[in-house]
């Protein structure tokens, strides 16, 4: 199983650069494309660009479903309509994802294939789901169901039955919750799925417990035991022995709850889980109070307290808050409770705020739906009334040119058609490489995003459950190298993605990206405050980038200074960057040998037609000057 997770992963990874490498090309081979293959070309460029640039993306799928809706392919036009979805799926606008998908799946019922139309309702649901509409998320679900049923892909129904589950528990339903549990547990039974089993027994039991049969609860959660103790992950066991914590709390047995909760937190705690930790904190604080250990008790809940401001549980923050409220008045410490009921209350007027902030959102996402529908409509006119003037003009030159200038075009023409024959073949054939990836990656499409996260939460899993501390060791550090790995991948799409970069638009990802970690060192990182218009390619960003971000790394981690600060300026073709910082600086004639990664910065400007110079001296700080040809025209100042 381990050699298939490392294969998918490799799989993934160089599907990832395919799409960095041809992002270019798809779109240099896009004006001399018609038809059906330039629909497709639109909608791959959608699909690779909907994380890096989502707005672009919906340009491009924009385009496509407009030139898809008048071909006679309506899977065309649906596979359009789909691809058009995902970067507002990305960017939160769940209206529009569920009108294109709607459209998406009728067209795809009609056309007979129901296994891409149950995608389209997949997508669908998750939208209403996300903006709070449970019953109607509920109602696409059920439709996904139904089409799993009859295709009798028993794997995807146990999980939309779980997933059924859960909207009922949302709608208060306790009958069919428990219905569509008791379900996916009778499939997983029936395709010895013995974990998904396990995991539906539990989901019953939880349901036994909230509507108070208790023994029936403890039933199912003892049958369950010996394999969450034996073979279950972390994630299972918190979820297990927190349950079973409560329940015997529900049942006066308040030494054998604090006994589960203990082996909750040591699982949470191996997950990383603070929001669970929290949950578990404060009911040990009830178990140990109920035991009469009214220290261990504080102690308990002002952990859960910290826990859930530390990661912005509101609702979980005012209950504590309410519970030191109750606890320090019983045991008459008058001046903290009456500290702990005023933070209740403020924390009670903050959600609130809160509460009214998000729907006052909704409300104004509905509304830049509409204005960008409008928006659309607006461009396409302006795009015509070009046209129609585009072609008055070639009308009038044609009636001037006399017939000398006419034969010269035509020469022109001919030789013009002949390179541009040329040039297409050579772009077909670079093209026709491509198609098997794209083809791959258009069948992973709908699914890549939930088998990404599946994969990397899978390796910690296994690390968490592995016995073995080498196997142990070596899976974490797979994981946190695939973690690294797209961490820089997403620098680099970035770079060759566009056809060309400003230095603003550099500046802006150098910020952004370094942002969180100067904040962390307390160091200031100083902009120019005029930028040259210069026109950097692909190239250029990518190594400019990396050099200035290993300047900005060396000053944070060996400078021990207070602010970054760089300039940049235009001289007679070259543009200049400086890079210095305050800090502490070093011997130069040691700089090869200091660790800072000098020799690389050096290496990379040399063989991309460069200069770096470094200056340094102890207690004079650090200065990295780098030197730039111009290839490309300055654009105009604004």
């Amino acid at each position: 199983m381990r050699k298939q997770l490392l294969l998918l992963l490799y799989i993934c990874i160089n599907l990832g650069l395919g799409k960095a490498q041809s992002i270019d090309s798809l779109e240099n081979i896009l004006p001399n494309q018609k038809g059906k293959l330039r629909i497709q070309t639109l909608g791959e460029l959608c699909f690779q660009l909907m994380y890096v640039q989502p707005d672009k993306a919906i340009y491009y799928g924009t385009l496509a479903v407009k030139e898809a809706s008048v071909q006679p392919d309506s899977l065309l036009f649906a596979q359009a309509l789909n691809d058009l979805s995902l970067p507002y799926l990305v960017t939160g606008k769940f209206d529009s994802v569920i009108y294109l998908n709607k459209k998406a799946y009728v067209l795809r019922m009609k056309a007979g294939k129901p296994i891409l139309a149950a995608a389209n309702l997949s997508k669908i649901g998750q939208a209403y789901f996300e903006i709070g509409n449970y019953k109607q998320s509920l109602v696409e679900q059920a439709k996904a169901n139904f089409i799993y049923e009859k295709l009798g892909d028993t794997a995807r129904m146990v999980q939309i039955s779980n997933n059924l589950g859960v909207l009922f528990e949302k709608l208060k339903d306790k009958q069919e919750a428990m219905r569509w549990y008791t379900k996916a547990r009778e499939l997983a039974h029936a395709i010895k799925d013995e974990r998904g089993e396990v995991l539906a027994k539990i989901n019953q039991a939880i349901i036994y417990r909230k509507y108070g049969d208790l023994r029936k609860a403890e039933l199912l959660m003892m049958a369950v035991k010996p394999f969450i103790e034996l073979q279950g992950f972390a994630n299972e066991k918190a979820k297990y022995y927190e349950s079973f914590g409560v329940l015997c709390r529900m049942t006066k047995r308040a030494e054998e709850g604090k006994d589960y909760y203990l082996k909750a937190l040591e699982a949470y705690k191996e997950q990383g889980d603070e929001p669970g930790l929290a949950n578990v904190y404060r009911n040990l604080g009830f178990c140990y109070s109920d035991l009469g250990q009214q220290k261990k008790a504080l102690e308990n809940f002002e952990t859960a307290l910290n826990y859930a401001r530390k990661n912005n549980l509101n609702d979980q923050v005012q209950n504590l808050l309410f519970d030191l409220y109750e606890w320090n008045k019983a045991n008459k410490n008058t001046d903290k409770a009456l500290k702990y009921l005023e933070a209740h209350k403020a924390s009670s007027d903050s959600i609130y705020n809160s509460e009214t902030n998000n729907l006052a959102q909704q409300y104004s996402a509905k509304y830049q739906v509409e204005r960008h529908k409008n928006e659309t409509l607006s461009k396409e006119k302006q795009l015509l009334q070009t046209q129609v003037a585009l072609k008055k003009r070639t009308n009038l030159l044609i009636w001037s040119i006399g017939l000398a200038l006419v034969l010269f075009l035509l020469f022109v023409g001919y030789w013009r058609y002949y390179q541009q024959k040329k040039k297409l073949l050579v772009q077909q054939n670079r093209f026709a490489m491509n198609e098997e990836r794209v083809r791959i990656s258009r069948d992973l499409h709908d699914n890549l995003g939930v088998d990404l996260t599946w994969l990397a939460s899978e390796m910690d899993l296994r690390a968490y459950a592995e016995t073995n501390s080498i196997q142990r060791e070596r899976l974490n550090e797979l994981a946190d190298k695939m973690r690294g790995a797209m961490r820089s991948l997403r620098e680099t799409i970035w770079a060759i993605h566009q056809n060309q970069s400003t230095l603003e638009q550099l500046f802006t990802r150098l910020s952004d990206n370094a942002r969180s970690v100067l904040e962390l060192g307390r160091i200031q990182l100083i902009l120019p405050e005029t930028i040259p218009a210069v026109i950097l390619s692909p190239a250029q960003t990518l190594h400019v980038y990396r050099i200035i971000k290993e300047g900005i790394n060396n000053a944070i981690k060996y400078a021990d200074c207070n602010h970054v600060l760089i300039e940049t300026k235009v001289h007679e073709k070259t543009l200049h960057f400086i890079i210095r910082d305050n800090g502490k600086g070093f011997k130069l004639e040691n700089h090869y040998a200091s660790g800072y990664g000098l020799r690389n910065m050096e290496s990379r400007a040399t063989e991309n037609g460069m200069q770096l110079i470094i200056n340094s001296s102890p207690g004079h700080g650090t200065e990295l000057k780098l030197y730039m040809p111009i290839i490309t025209q300055m654009q105009t100042q604004v």
